[in-house]
């Protein structure tokens, strides 16, 4: 489409358009790439078809570490990730309940994944899950389950499997087969540290999905916001005087996640409409480049560029 709107350009109106250097990229697109970088380092998620092709957009996006061959990756999705409704030769196979307990994030994502398929695949557990809802004053919500297309289903999943913690604890602790799914306070503690750290991911993905008015303007604001925020949970974990294993784990995670966001976050400088819906918009105009420089002025797009190069060499 590019090549054909800079040829039609350059006919008709004799106007030289580069389509790659003025390529605006799909915001929410970028956030996913960011919080698979996160998770994949955290070995919690397994690089979806939908994911590989959508990353055929840029010939630069593969979104597989460049250091990985990927033999390592496990297929913690079961065979088809993308399969929700398994039949019921599932629910009586008690050896998908045995889960080696790591005390890592893939052993909690993993009992999450099981426990929220194990309880809504048939009628007797989604009636007996329930059941446990209404015994720990919970609305009788059923686990949602998570599938590889999109990382917000994995937000979502951990989110309500939080809010059902009473219940999920008293289903897993009311049968033998389930015992090696039963959740530590520790791992409780892991599924909480995800839910509050995606959530200002969660927020932005929704916040540029929008259709009801132009949200080109908001991606510098949307990005300040989640550099502050990983910058905030990086100084968070450097202050700690002694760092359990897993926070280490998450701490290497979100450095992978800074990098991939800035990644694309540089490729901003190039496409003058991002200055020019910031200028236009009435609420930043100029004031937002001289937010955090009151010396400079840009001329060009991004003076956050600048902005966000400094704050590396401060690191």
């Amino acid at each position: 489409m590019m090549k054909e709107l800079s040829e039609l350009l350059r006919k008709r109106d004799s106007v030289k358009w580069n389509g790659l250097a003025h390529h605006i990229r799909c915001l929410a697109h970028v956030i996913n790439l960011a919080v698979k970088a996160f998770l994949s380092n955290l070995k919690v998620a397994k690089l979806s078809e939908e994911h590989e092709w959508l990353s055929r957009d840029d010939p630069e996006e593969s979104d597989v570490d460049e250091e990985s061959d990927g033999s390592d990756e496990e297929d913690i999705y079961g065979d088809d990730p993308n399969h929700q409704d398994e039949s019921d030769e599932y629910t009586n196979d008690v050896s998908s309940f045995d889960i080696e307990d790591t005390h890592d994030f893939k052993t909690v994502l993993l009992k999450i994944r099981t426990i929220s398929k194990a309880a809504t695949v048939t009628q007797k557990r989604i009636l007996s899950f329930q059941s446990f809802c209404q015994a720990a004053n919970l609305k009788p919500l059923r686990p949602i389950r998570d599938h590889a297309i999109r990382w917000s289903a994995t937000f979502n999943m951990l989110k309500r499997a939080l809010y059902l913690r009473r219940a999920i604890d008293m289903w897993t602790q009311s049968q033998p087969i389930f015992e090696k799914l039963q959740m530590s306070s520790h791992e409780w503690d892991m599924v909480e540290f995800l839910v509050q750290f995606l959530y200002p991911f969660m927020v932005a993905n929704t916040k540029v999905q929008a259709t009801a008015k132009p949200s080109l303007s908001d991606t510098w604001v949307i990005y300040e916001d989640l550099f502050d925020m990983l910058d905030n949970a990086k100084a968070a974990l450097n202050g700690l005087r002694v760092l359990p294993e897993w926070l280490k784990e998450a701490q290497t995670a979100i450095e992978k996640m800074w990098t991939k966001l800035r990644k694309y976050y540089d490729k901003t400088d190039k496409p003058f409409a991002y200055v020019d819906a910031t200028l236009l918009h009435p609420g930043l105009k100029k004031k937002f480049m001289k937010k955090r420089d009151t010396q400079w002025i840009p001329s060009k797009p991004m003076s956050r560029t600048l902005r966000c190069a400094s704050r590396m060499n401060m690191m």
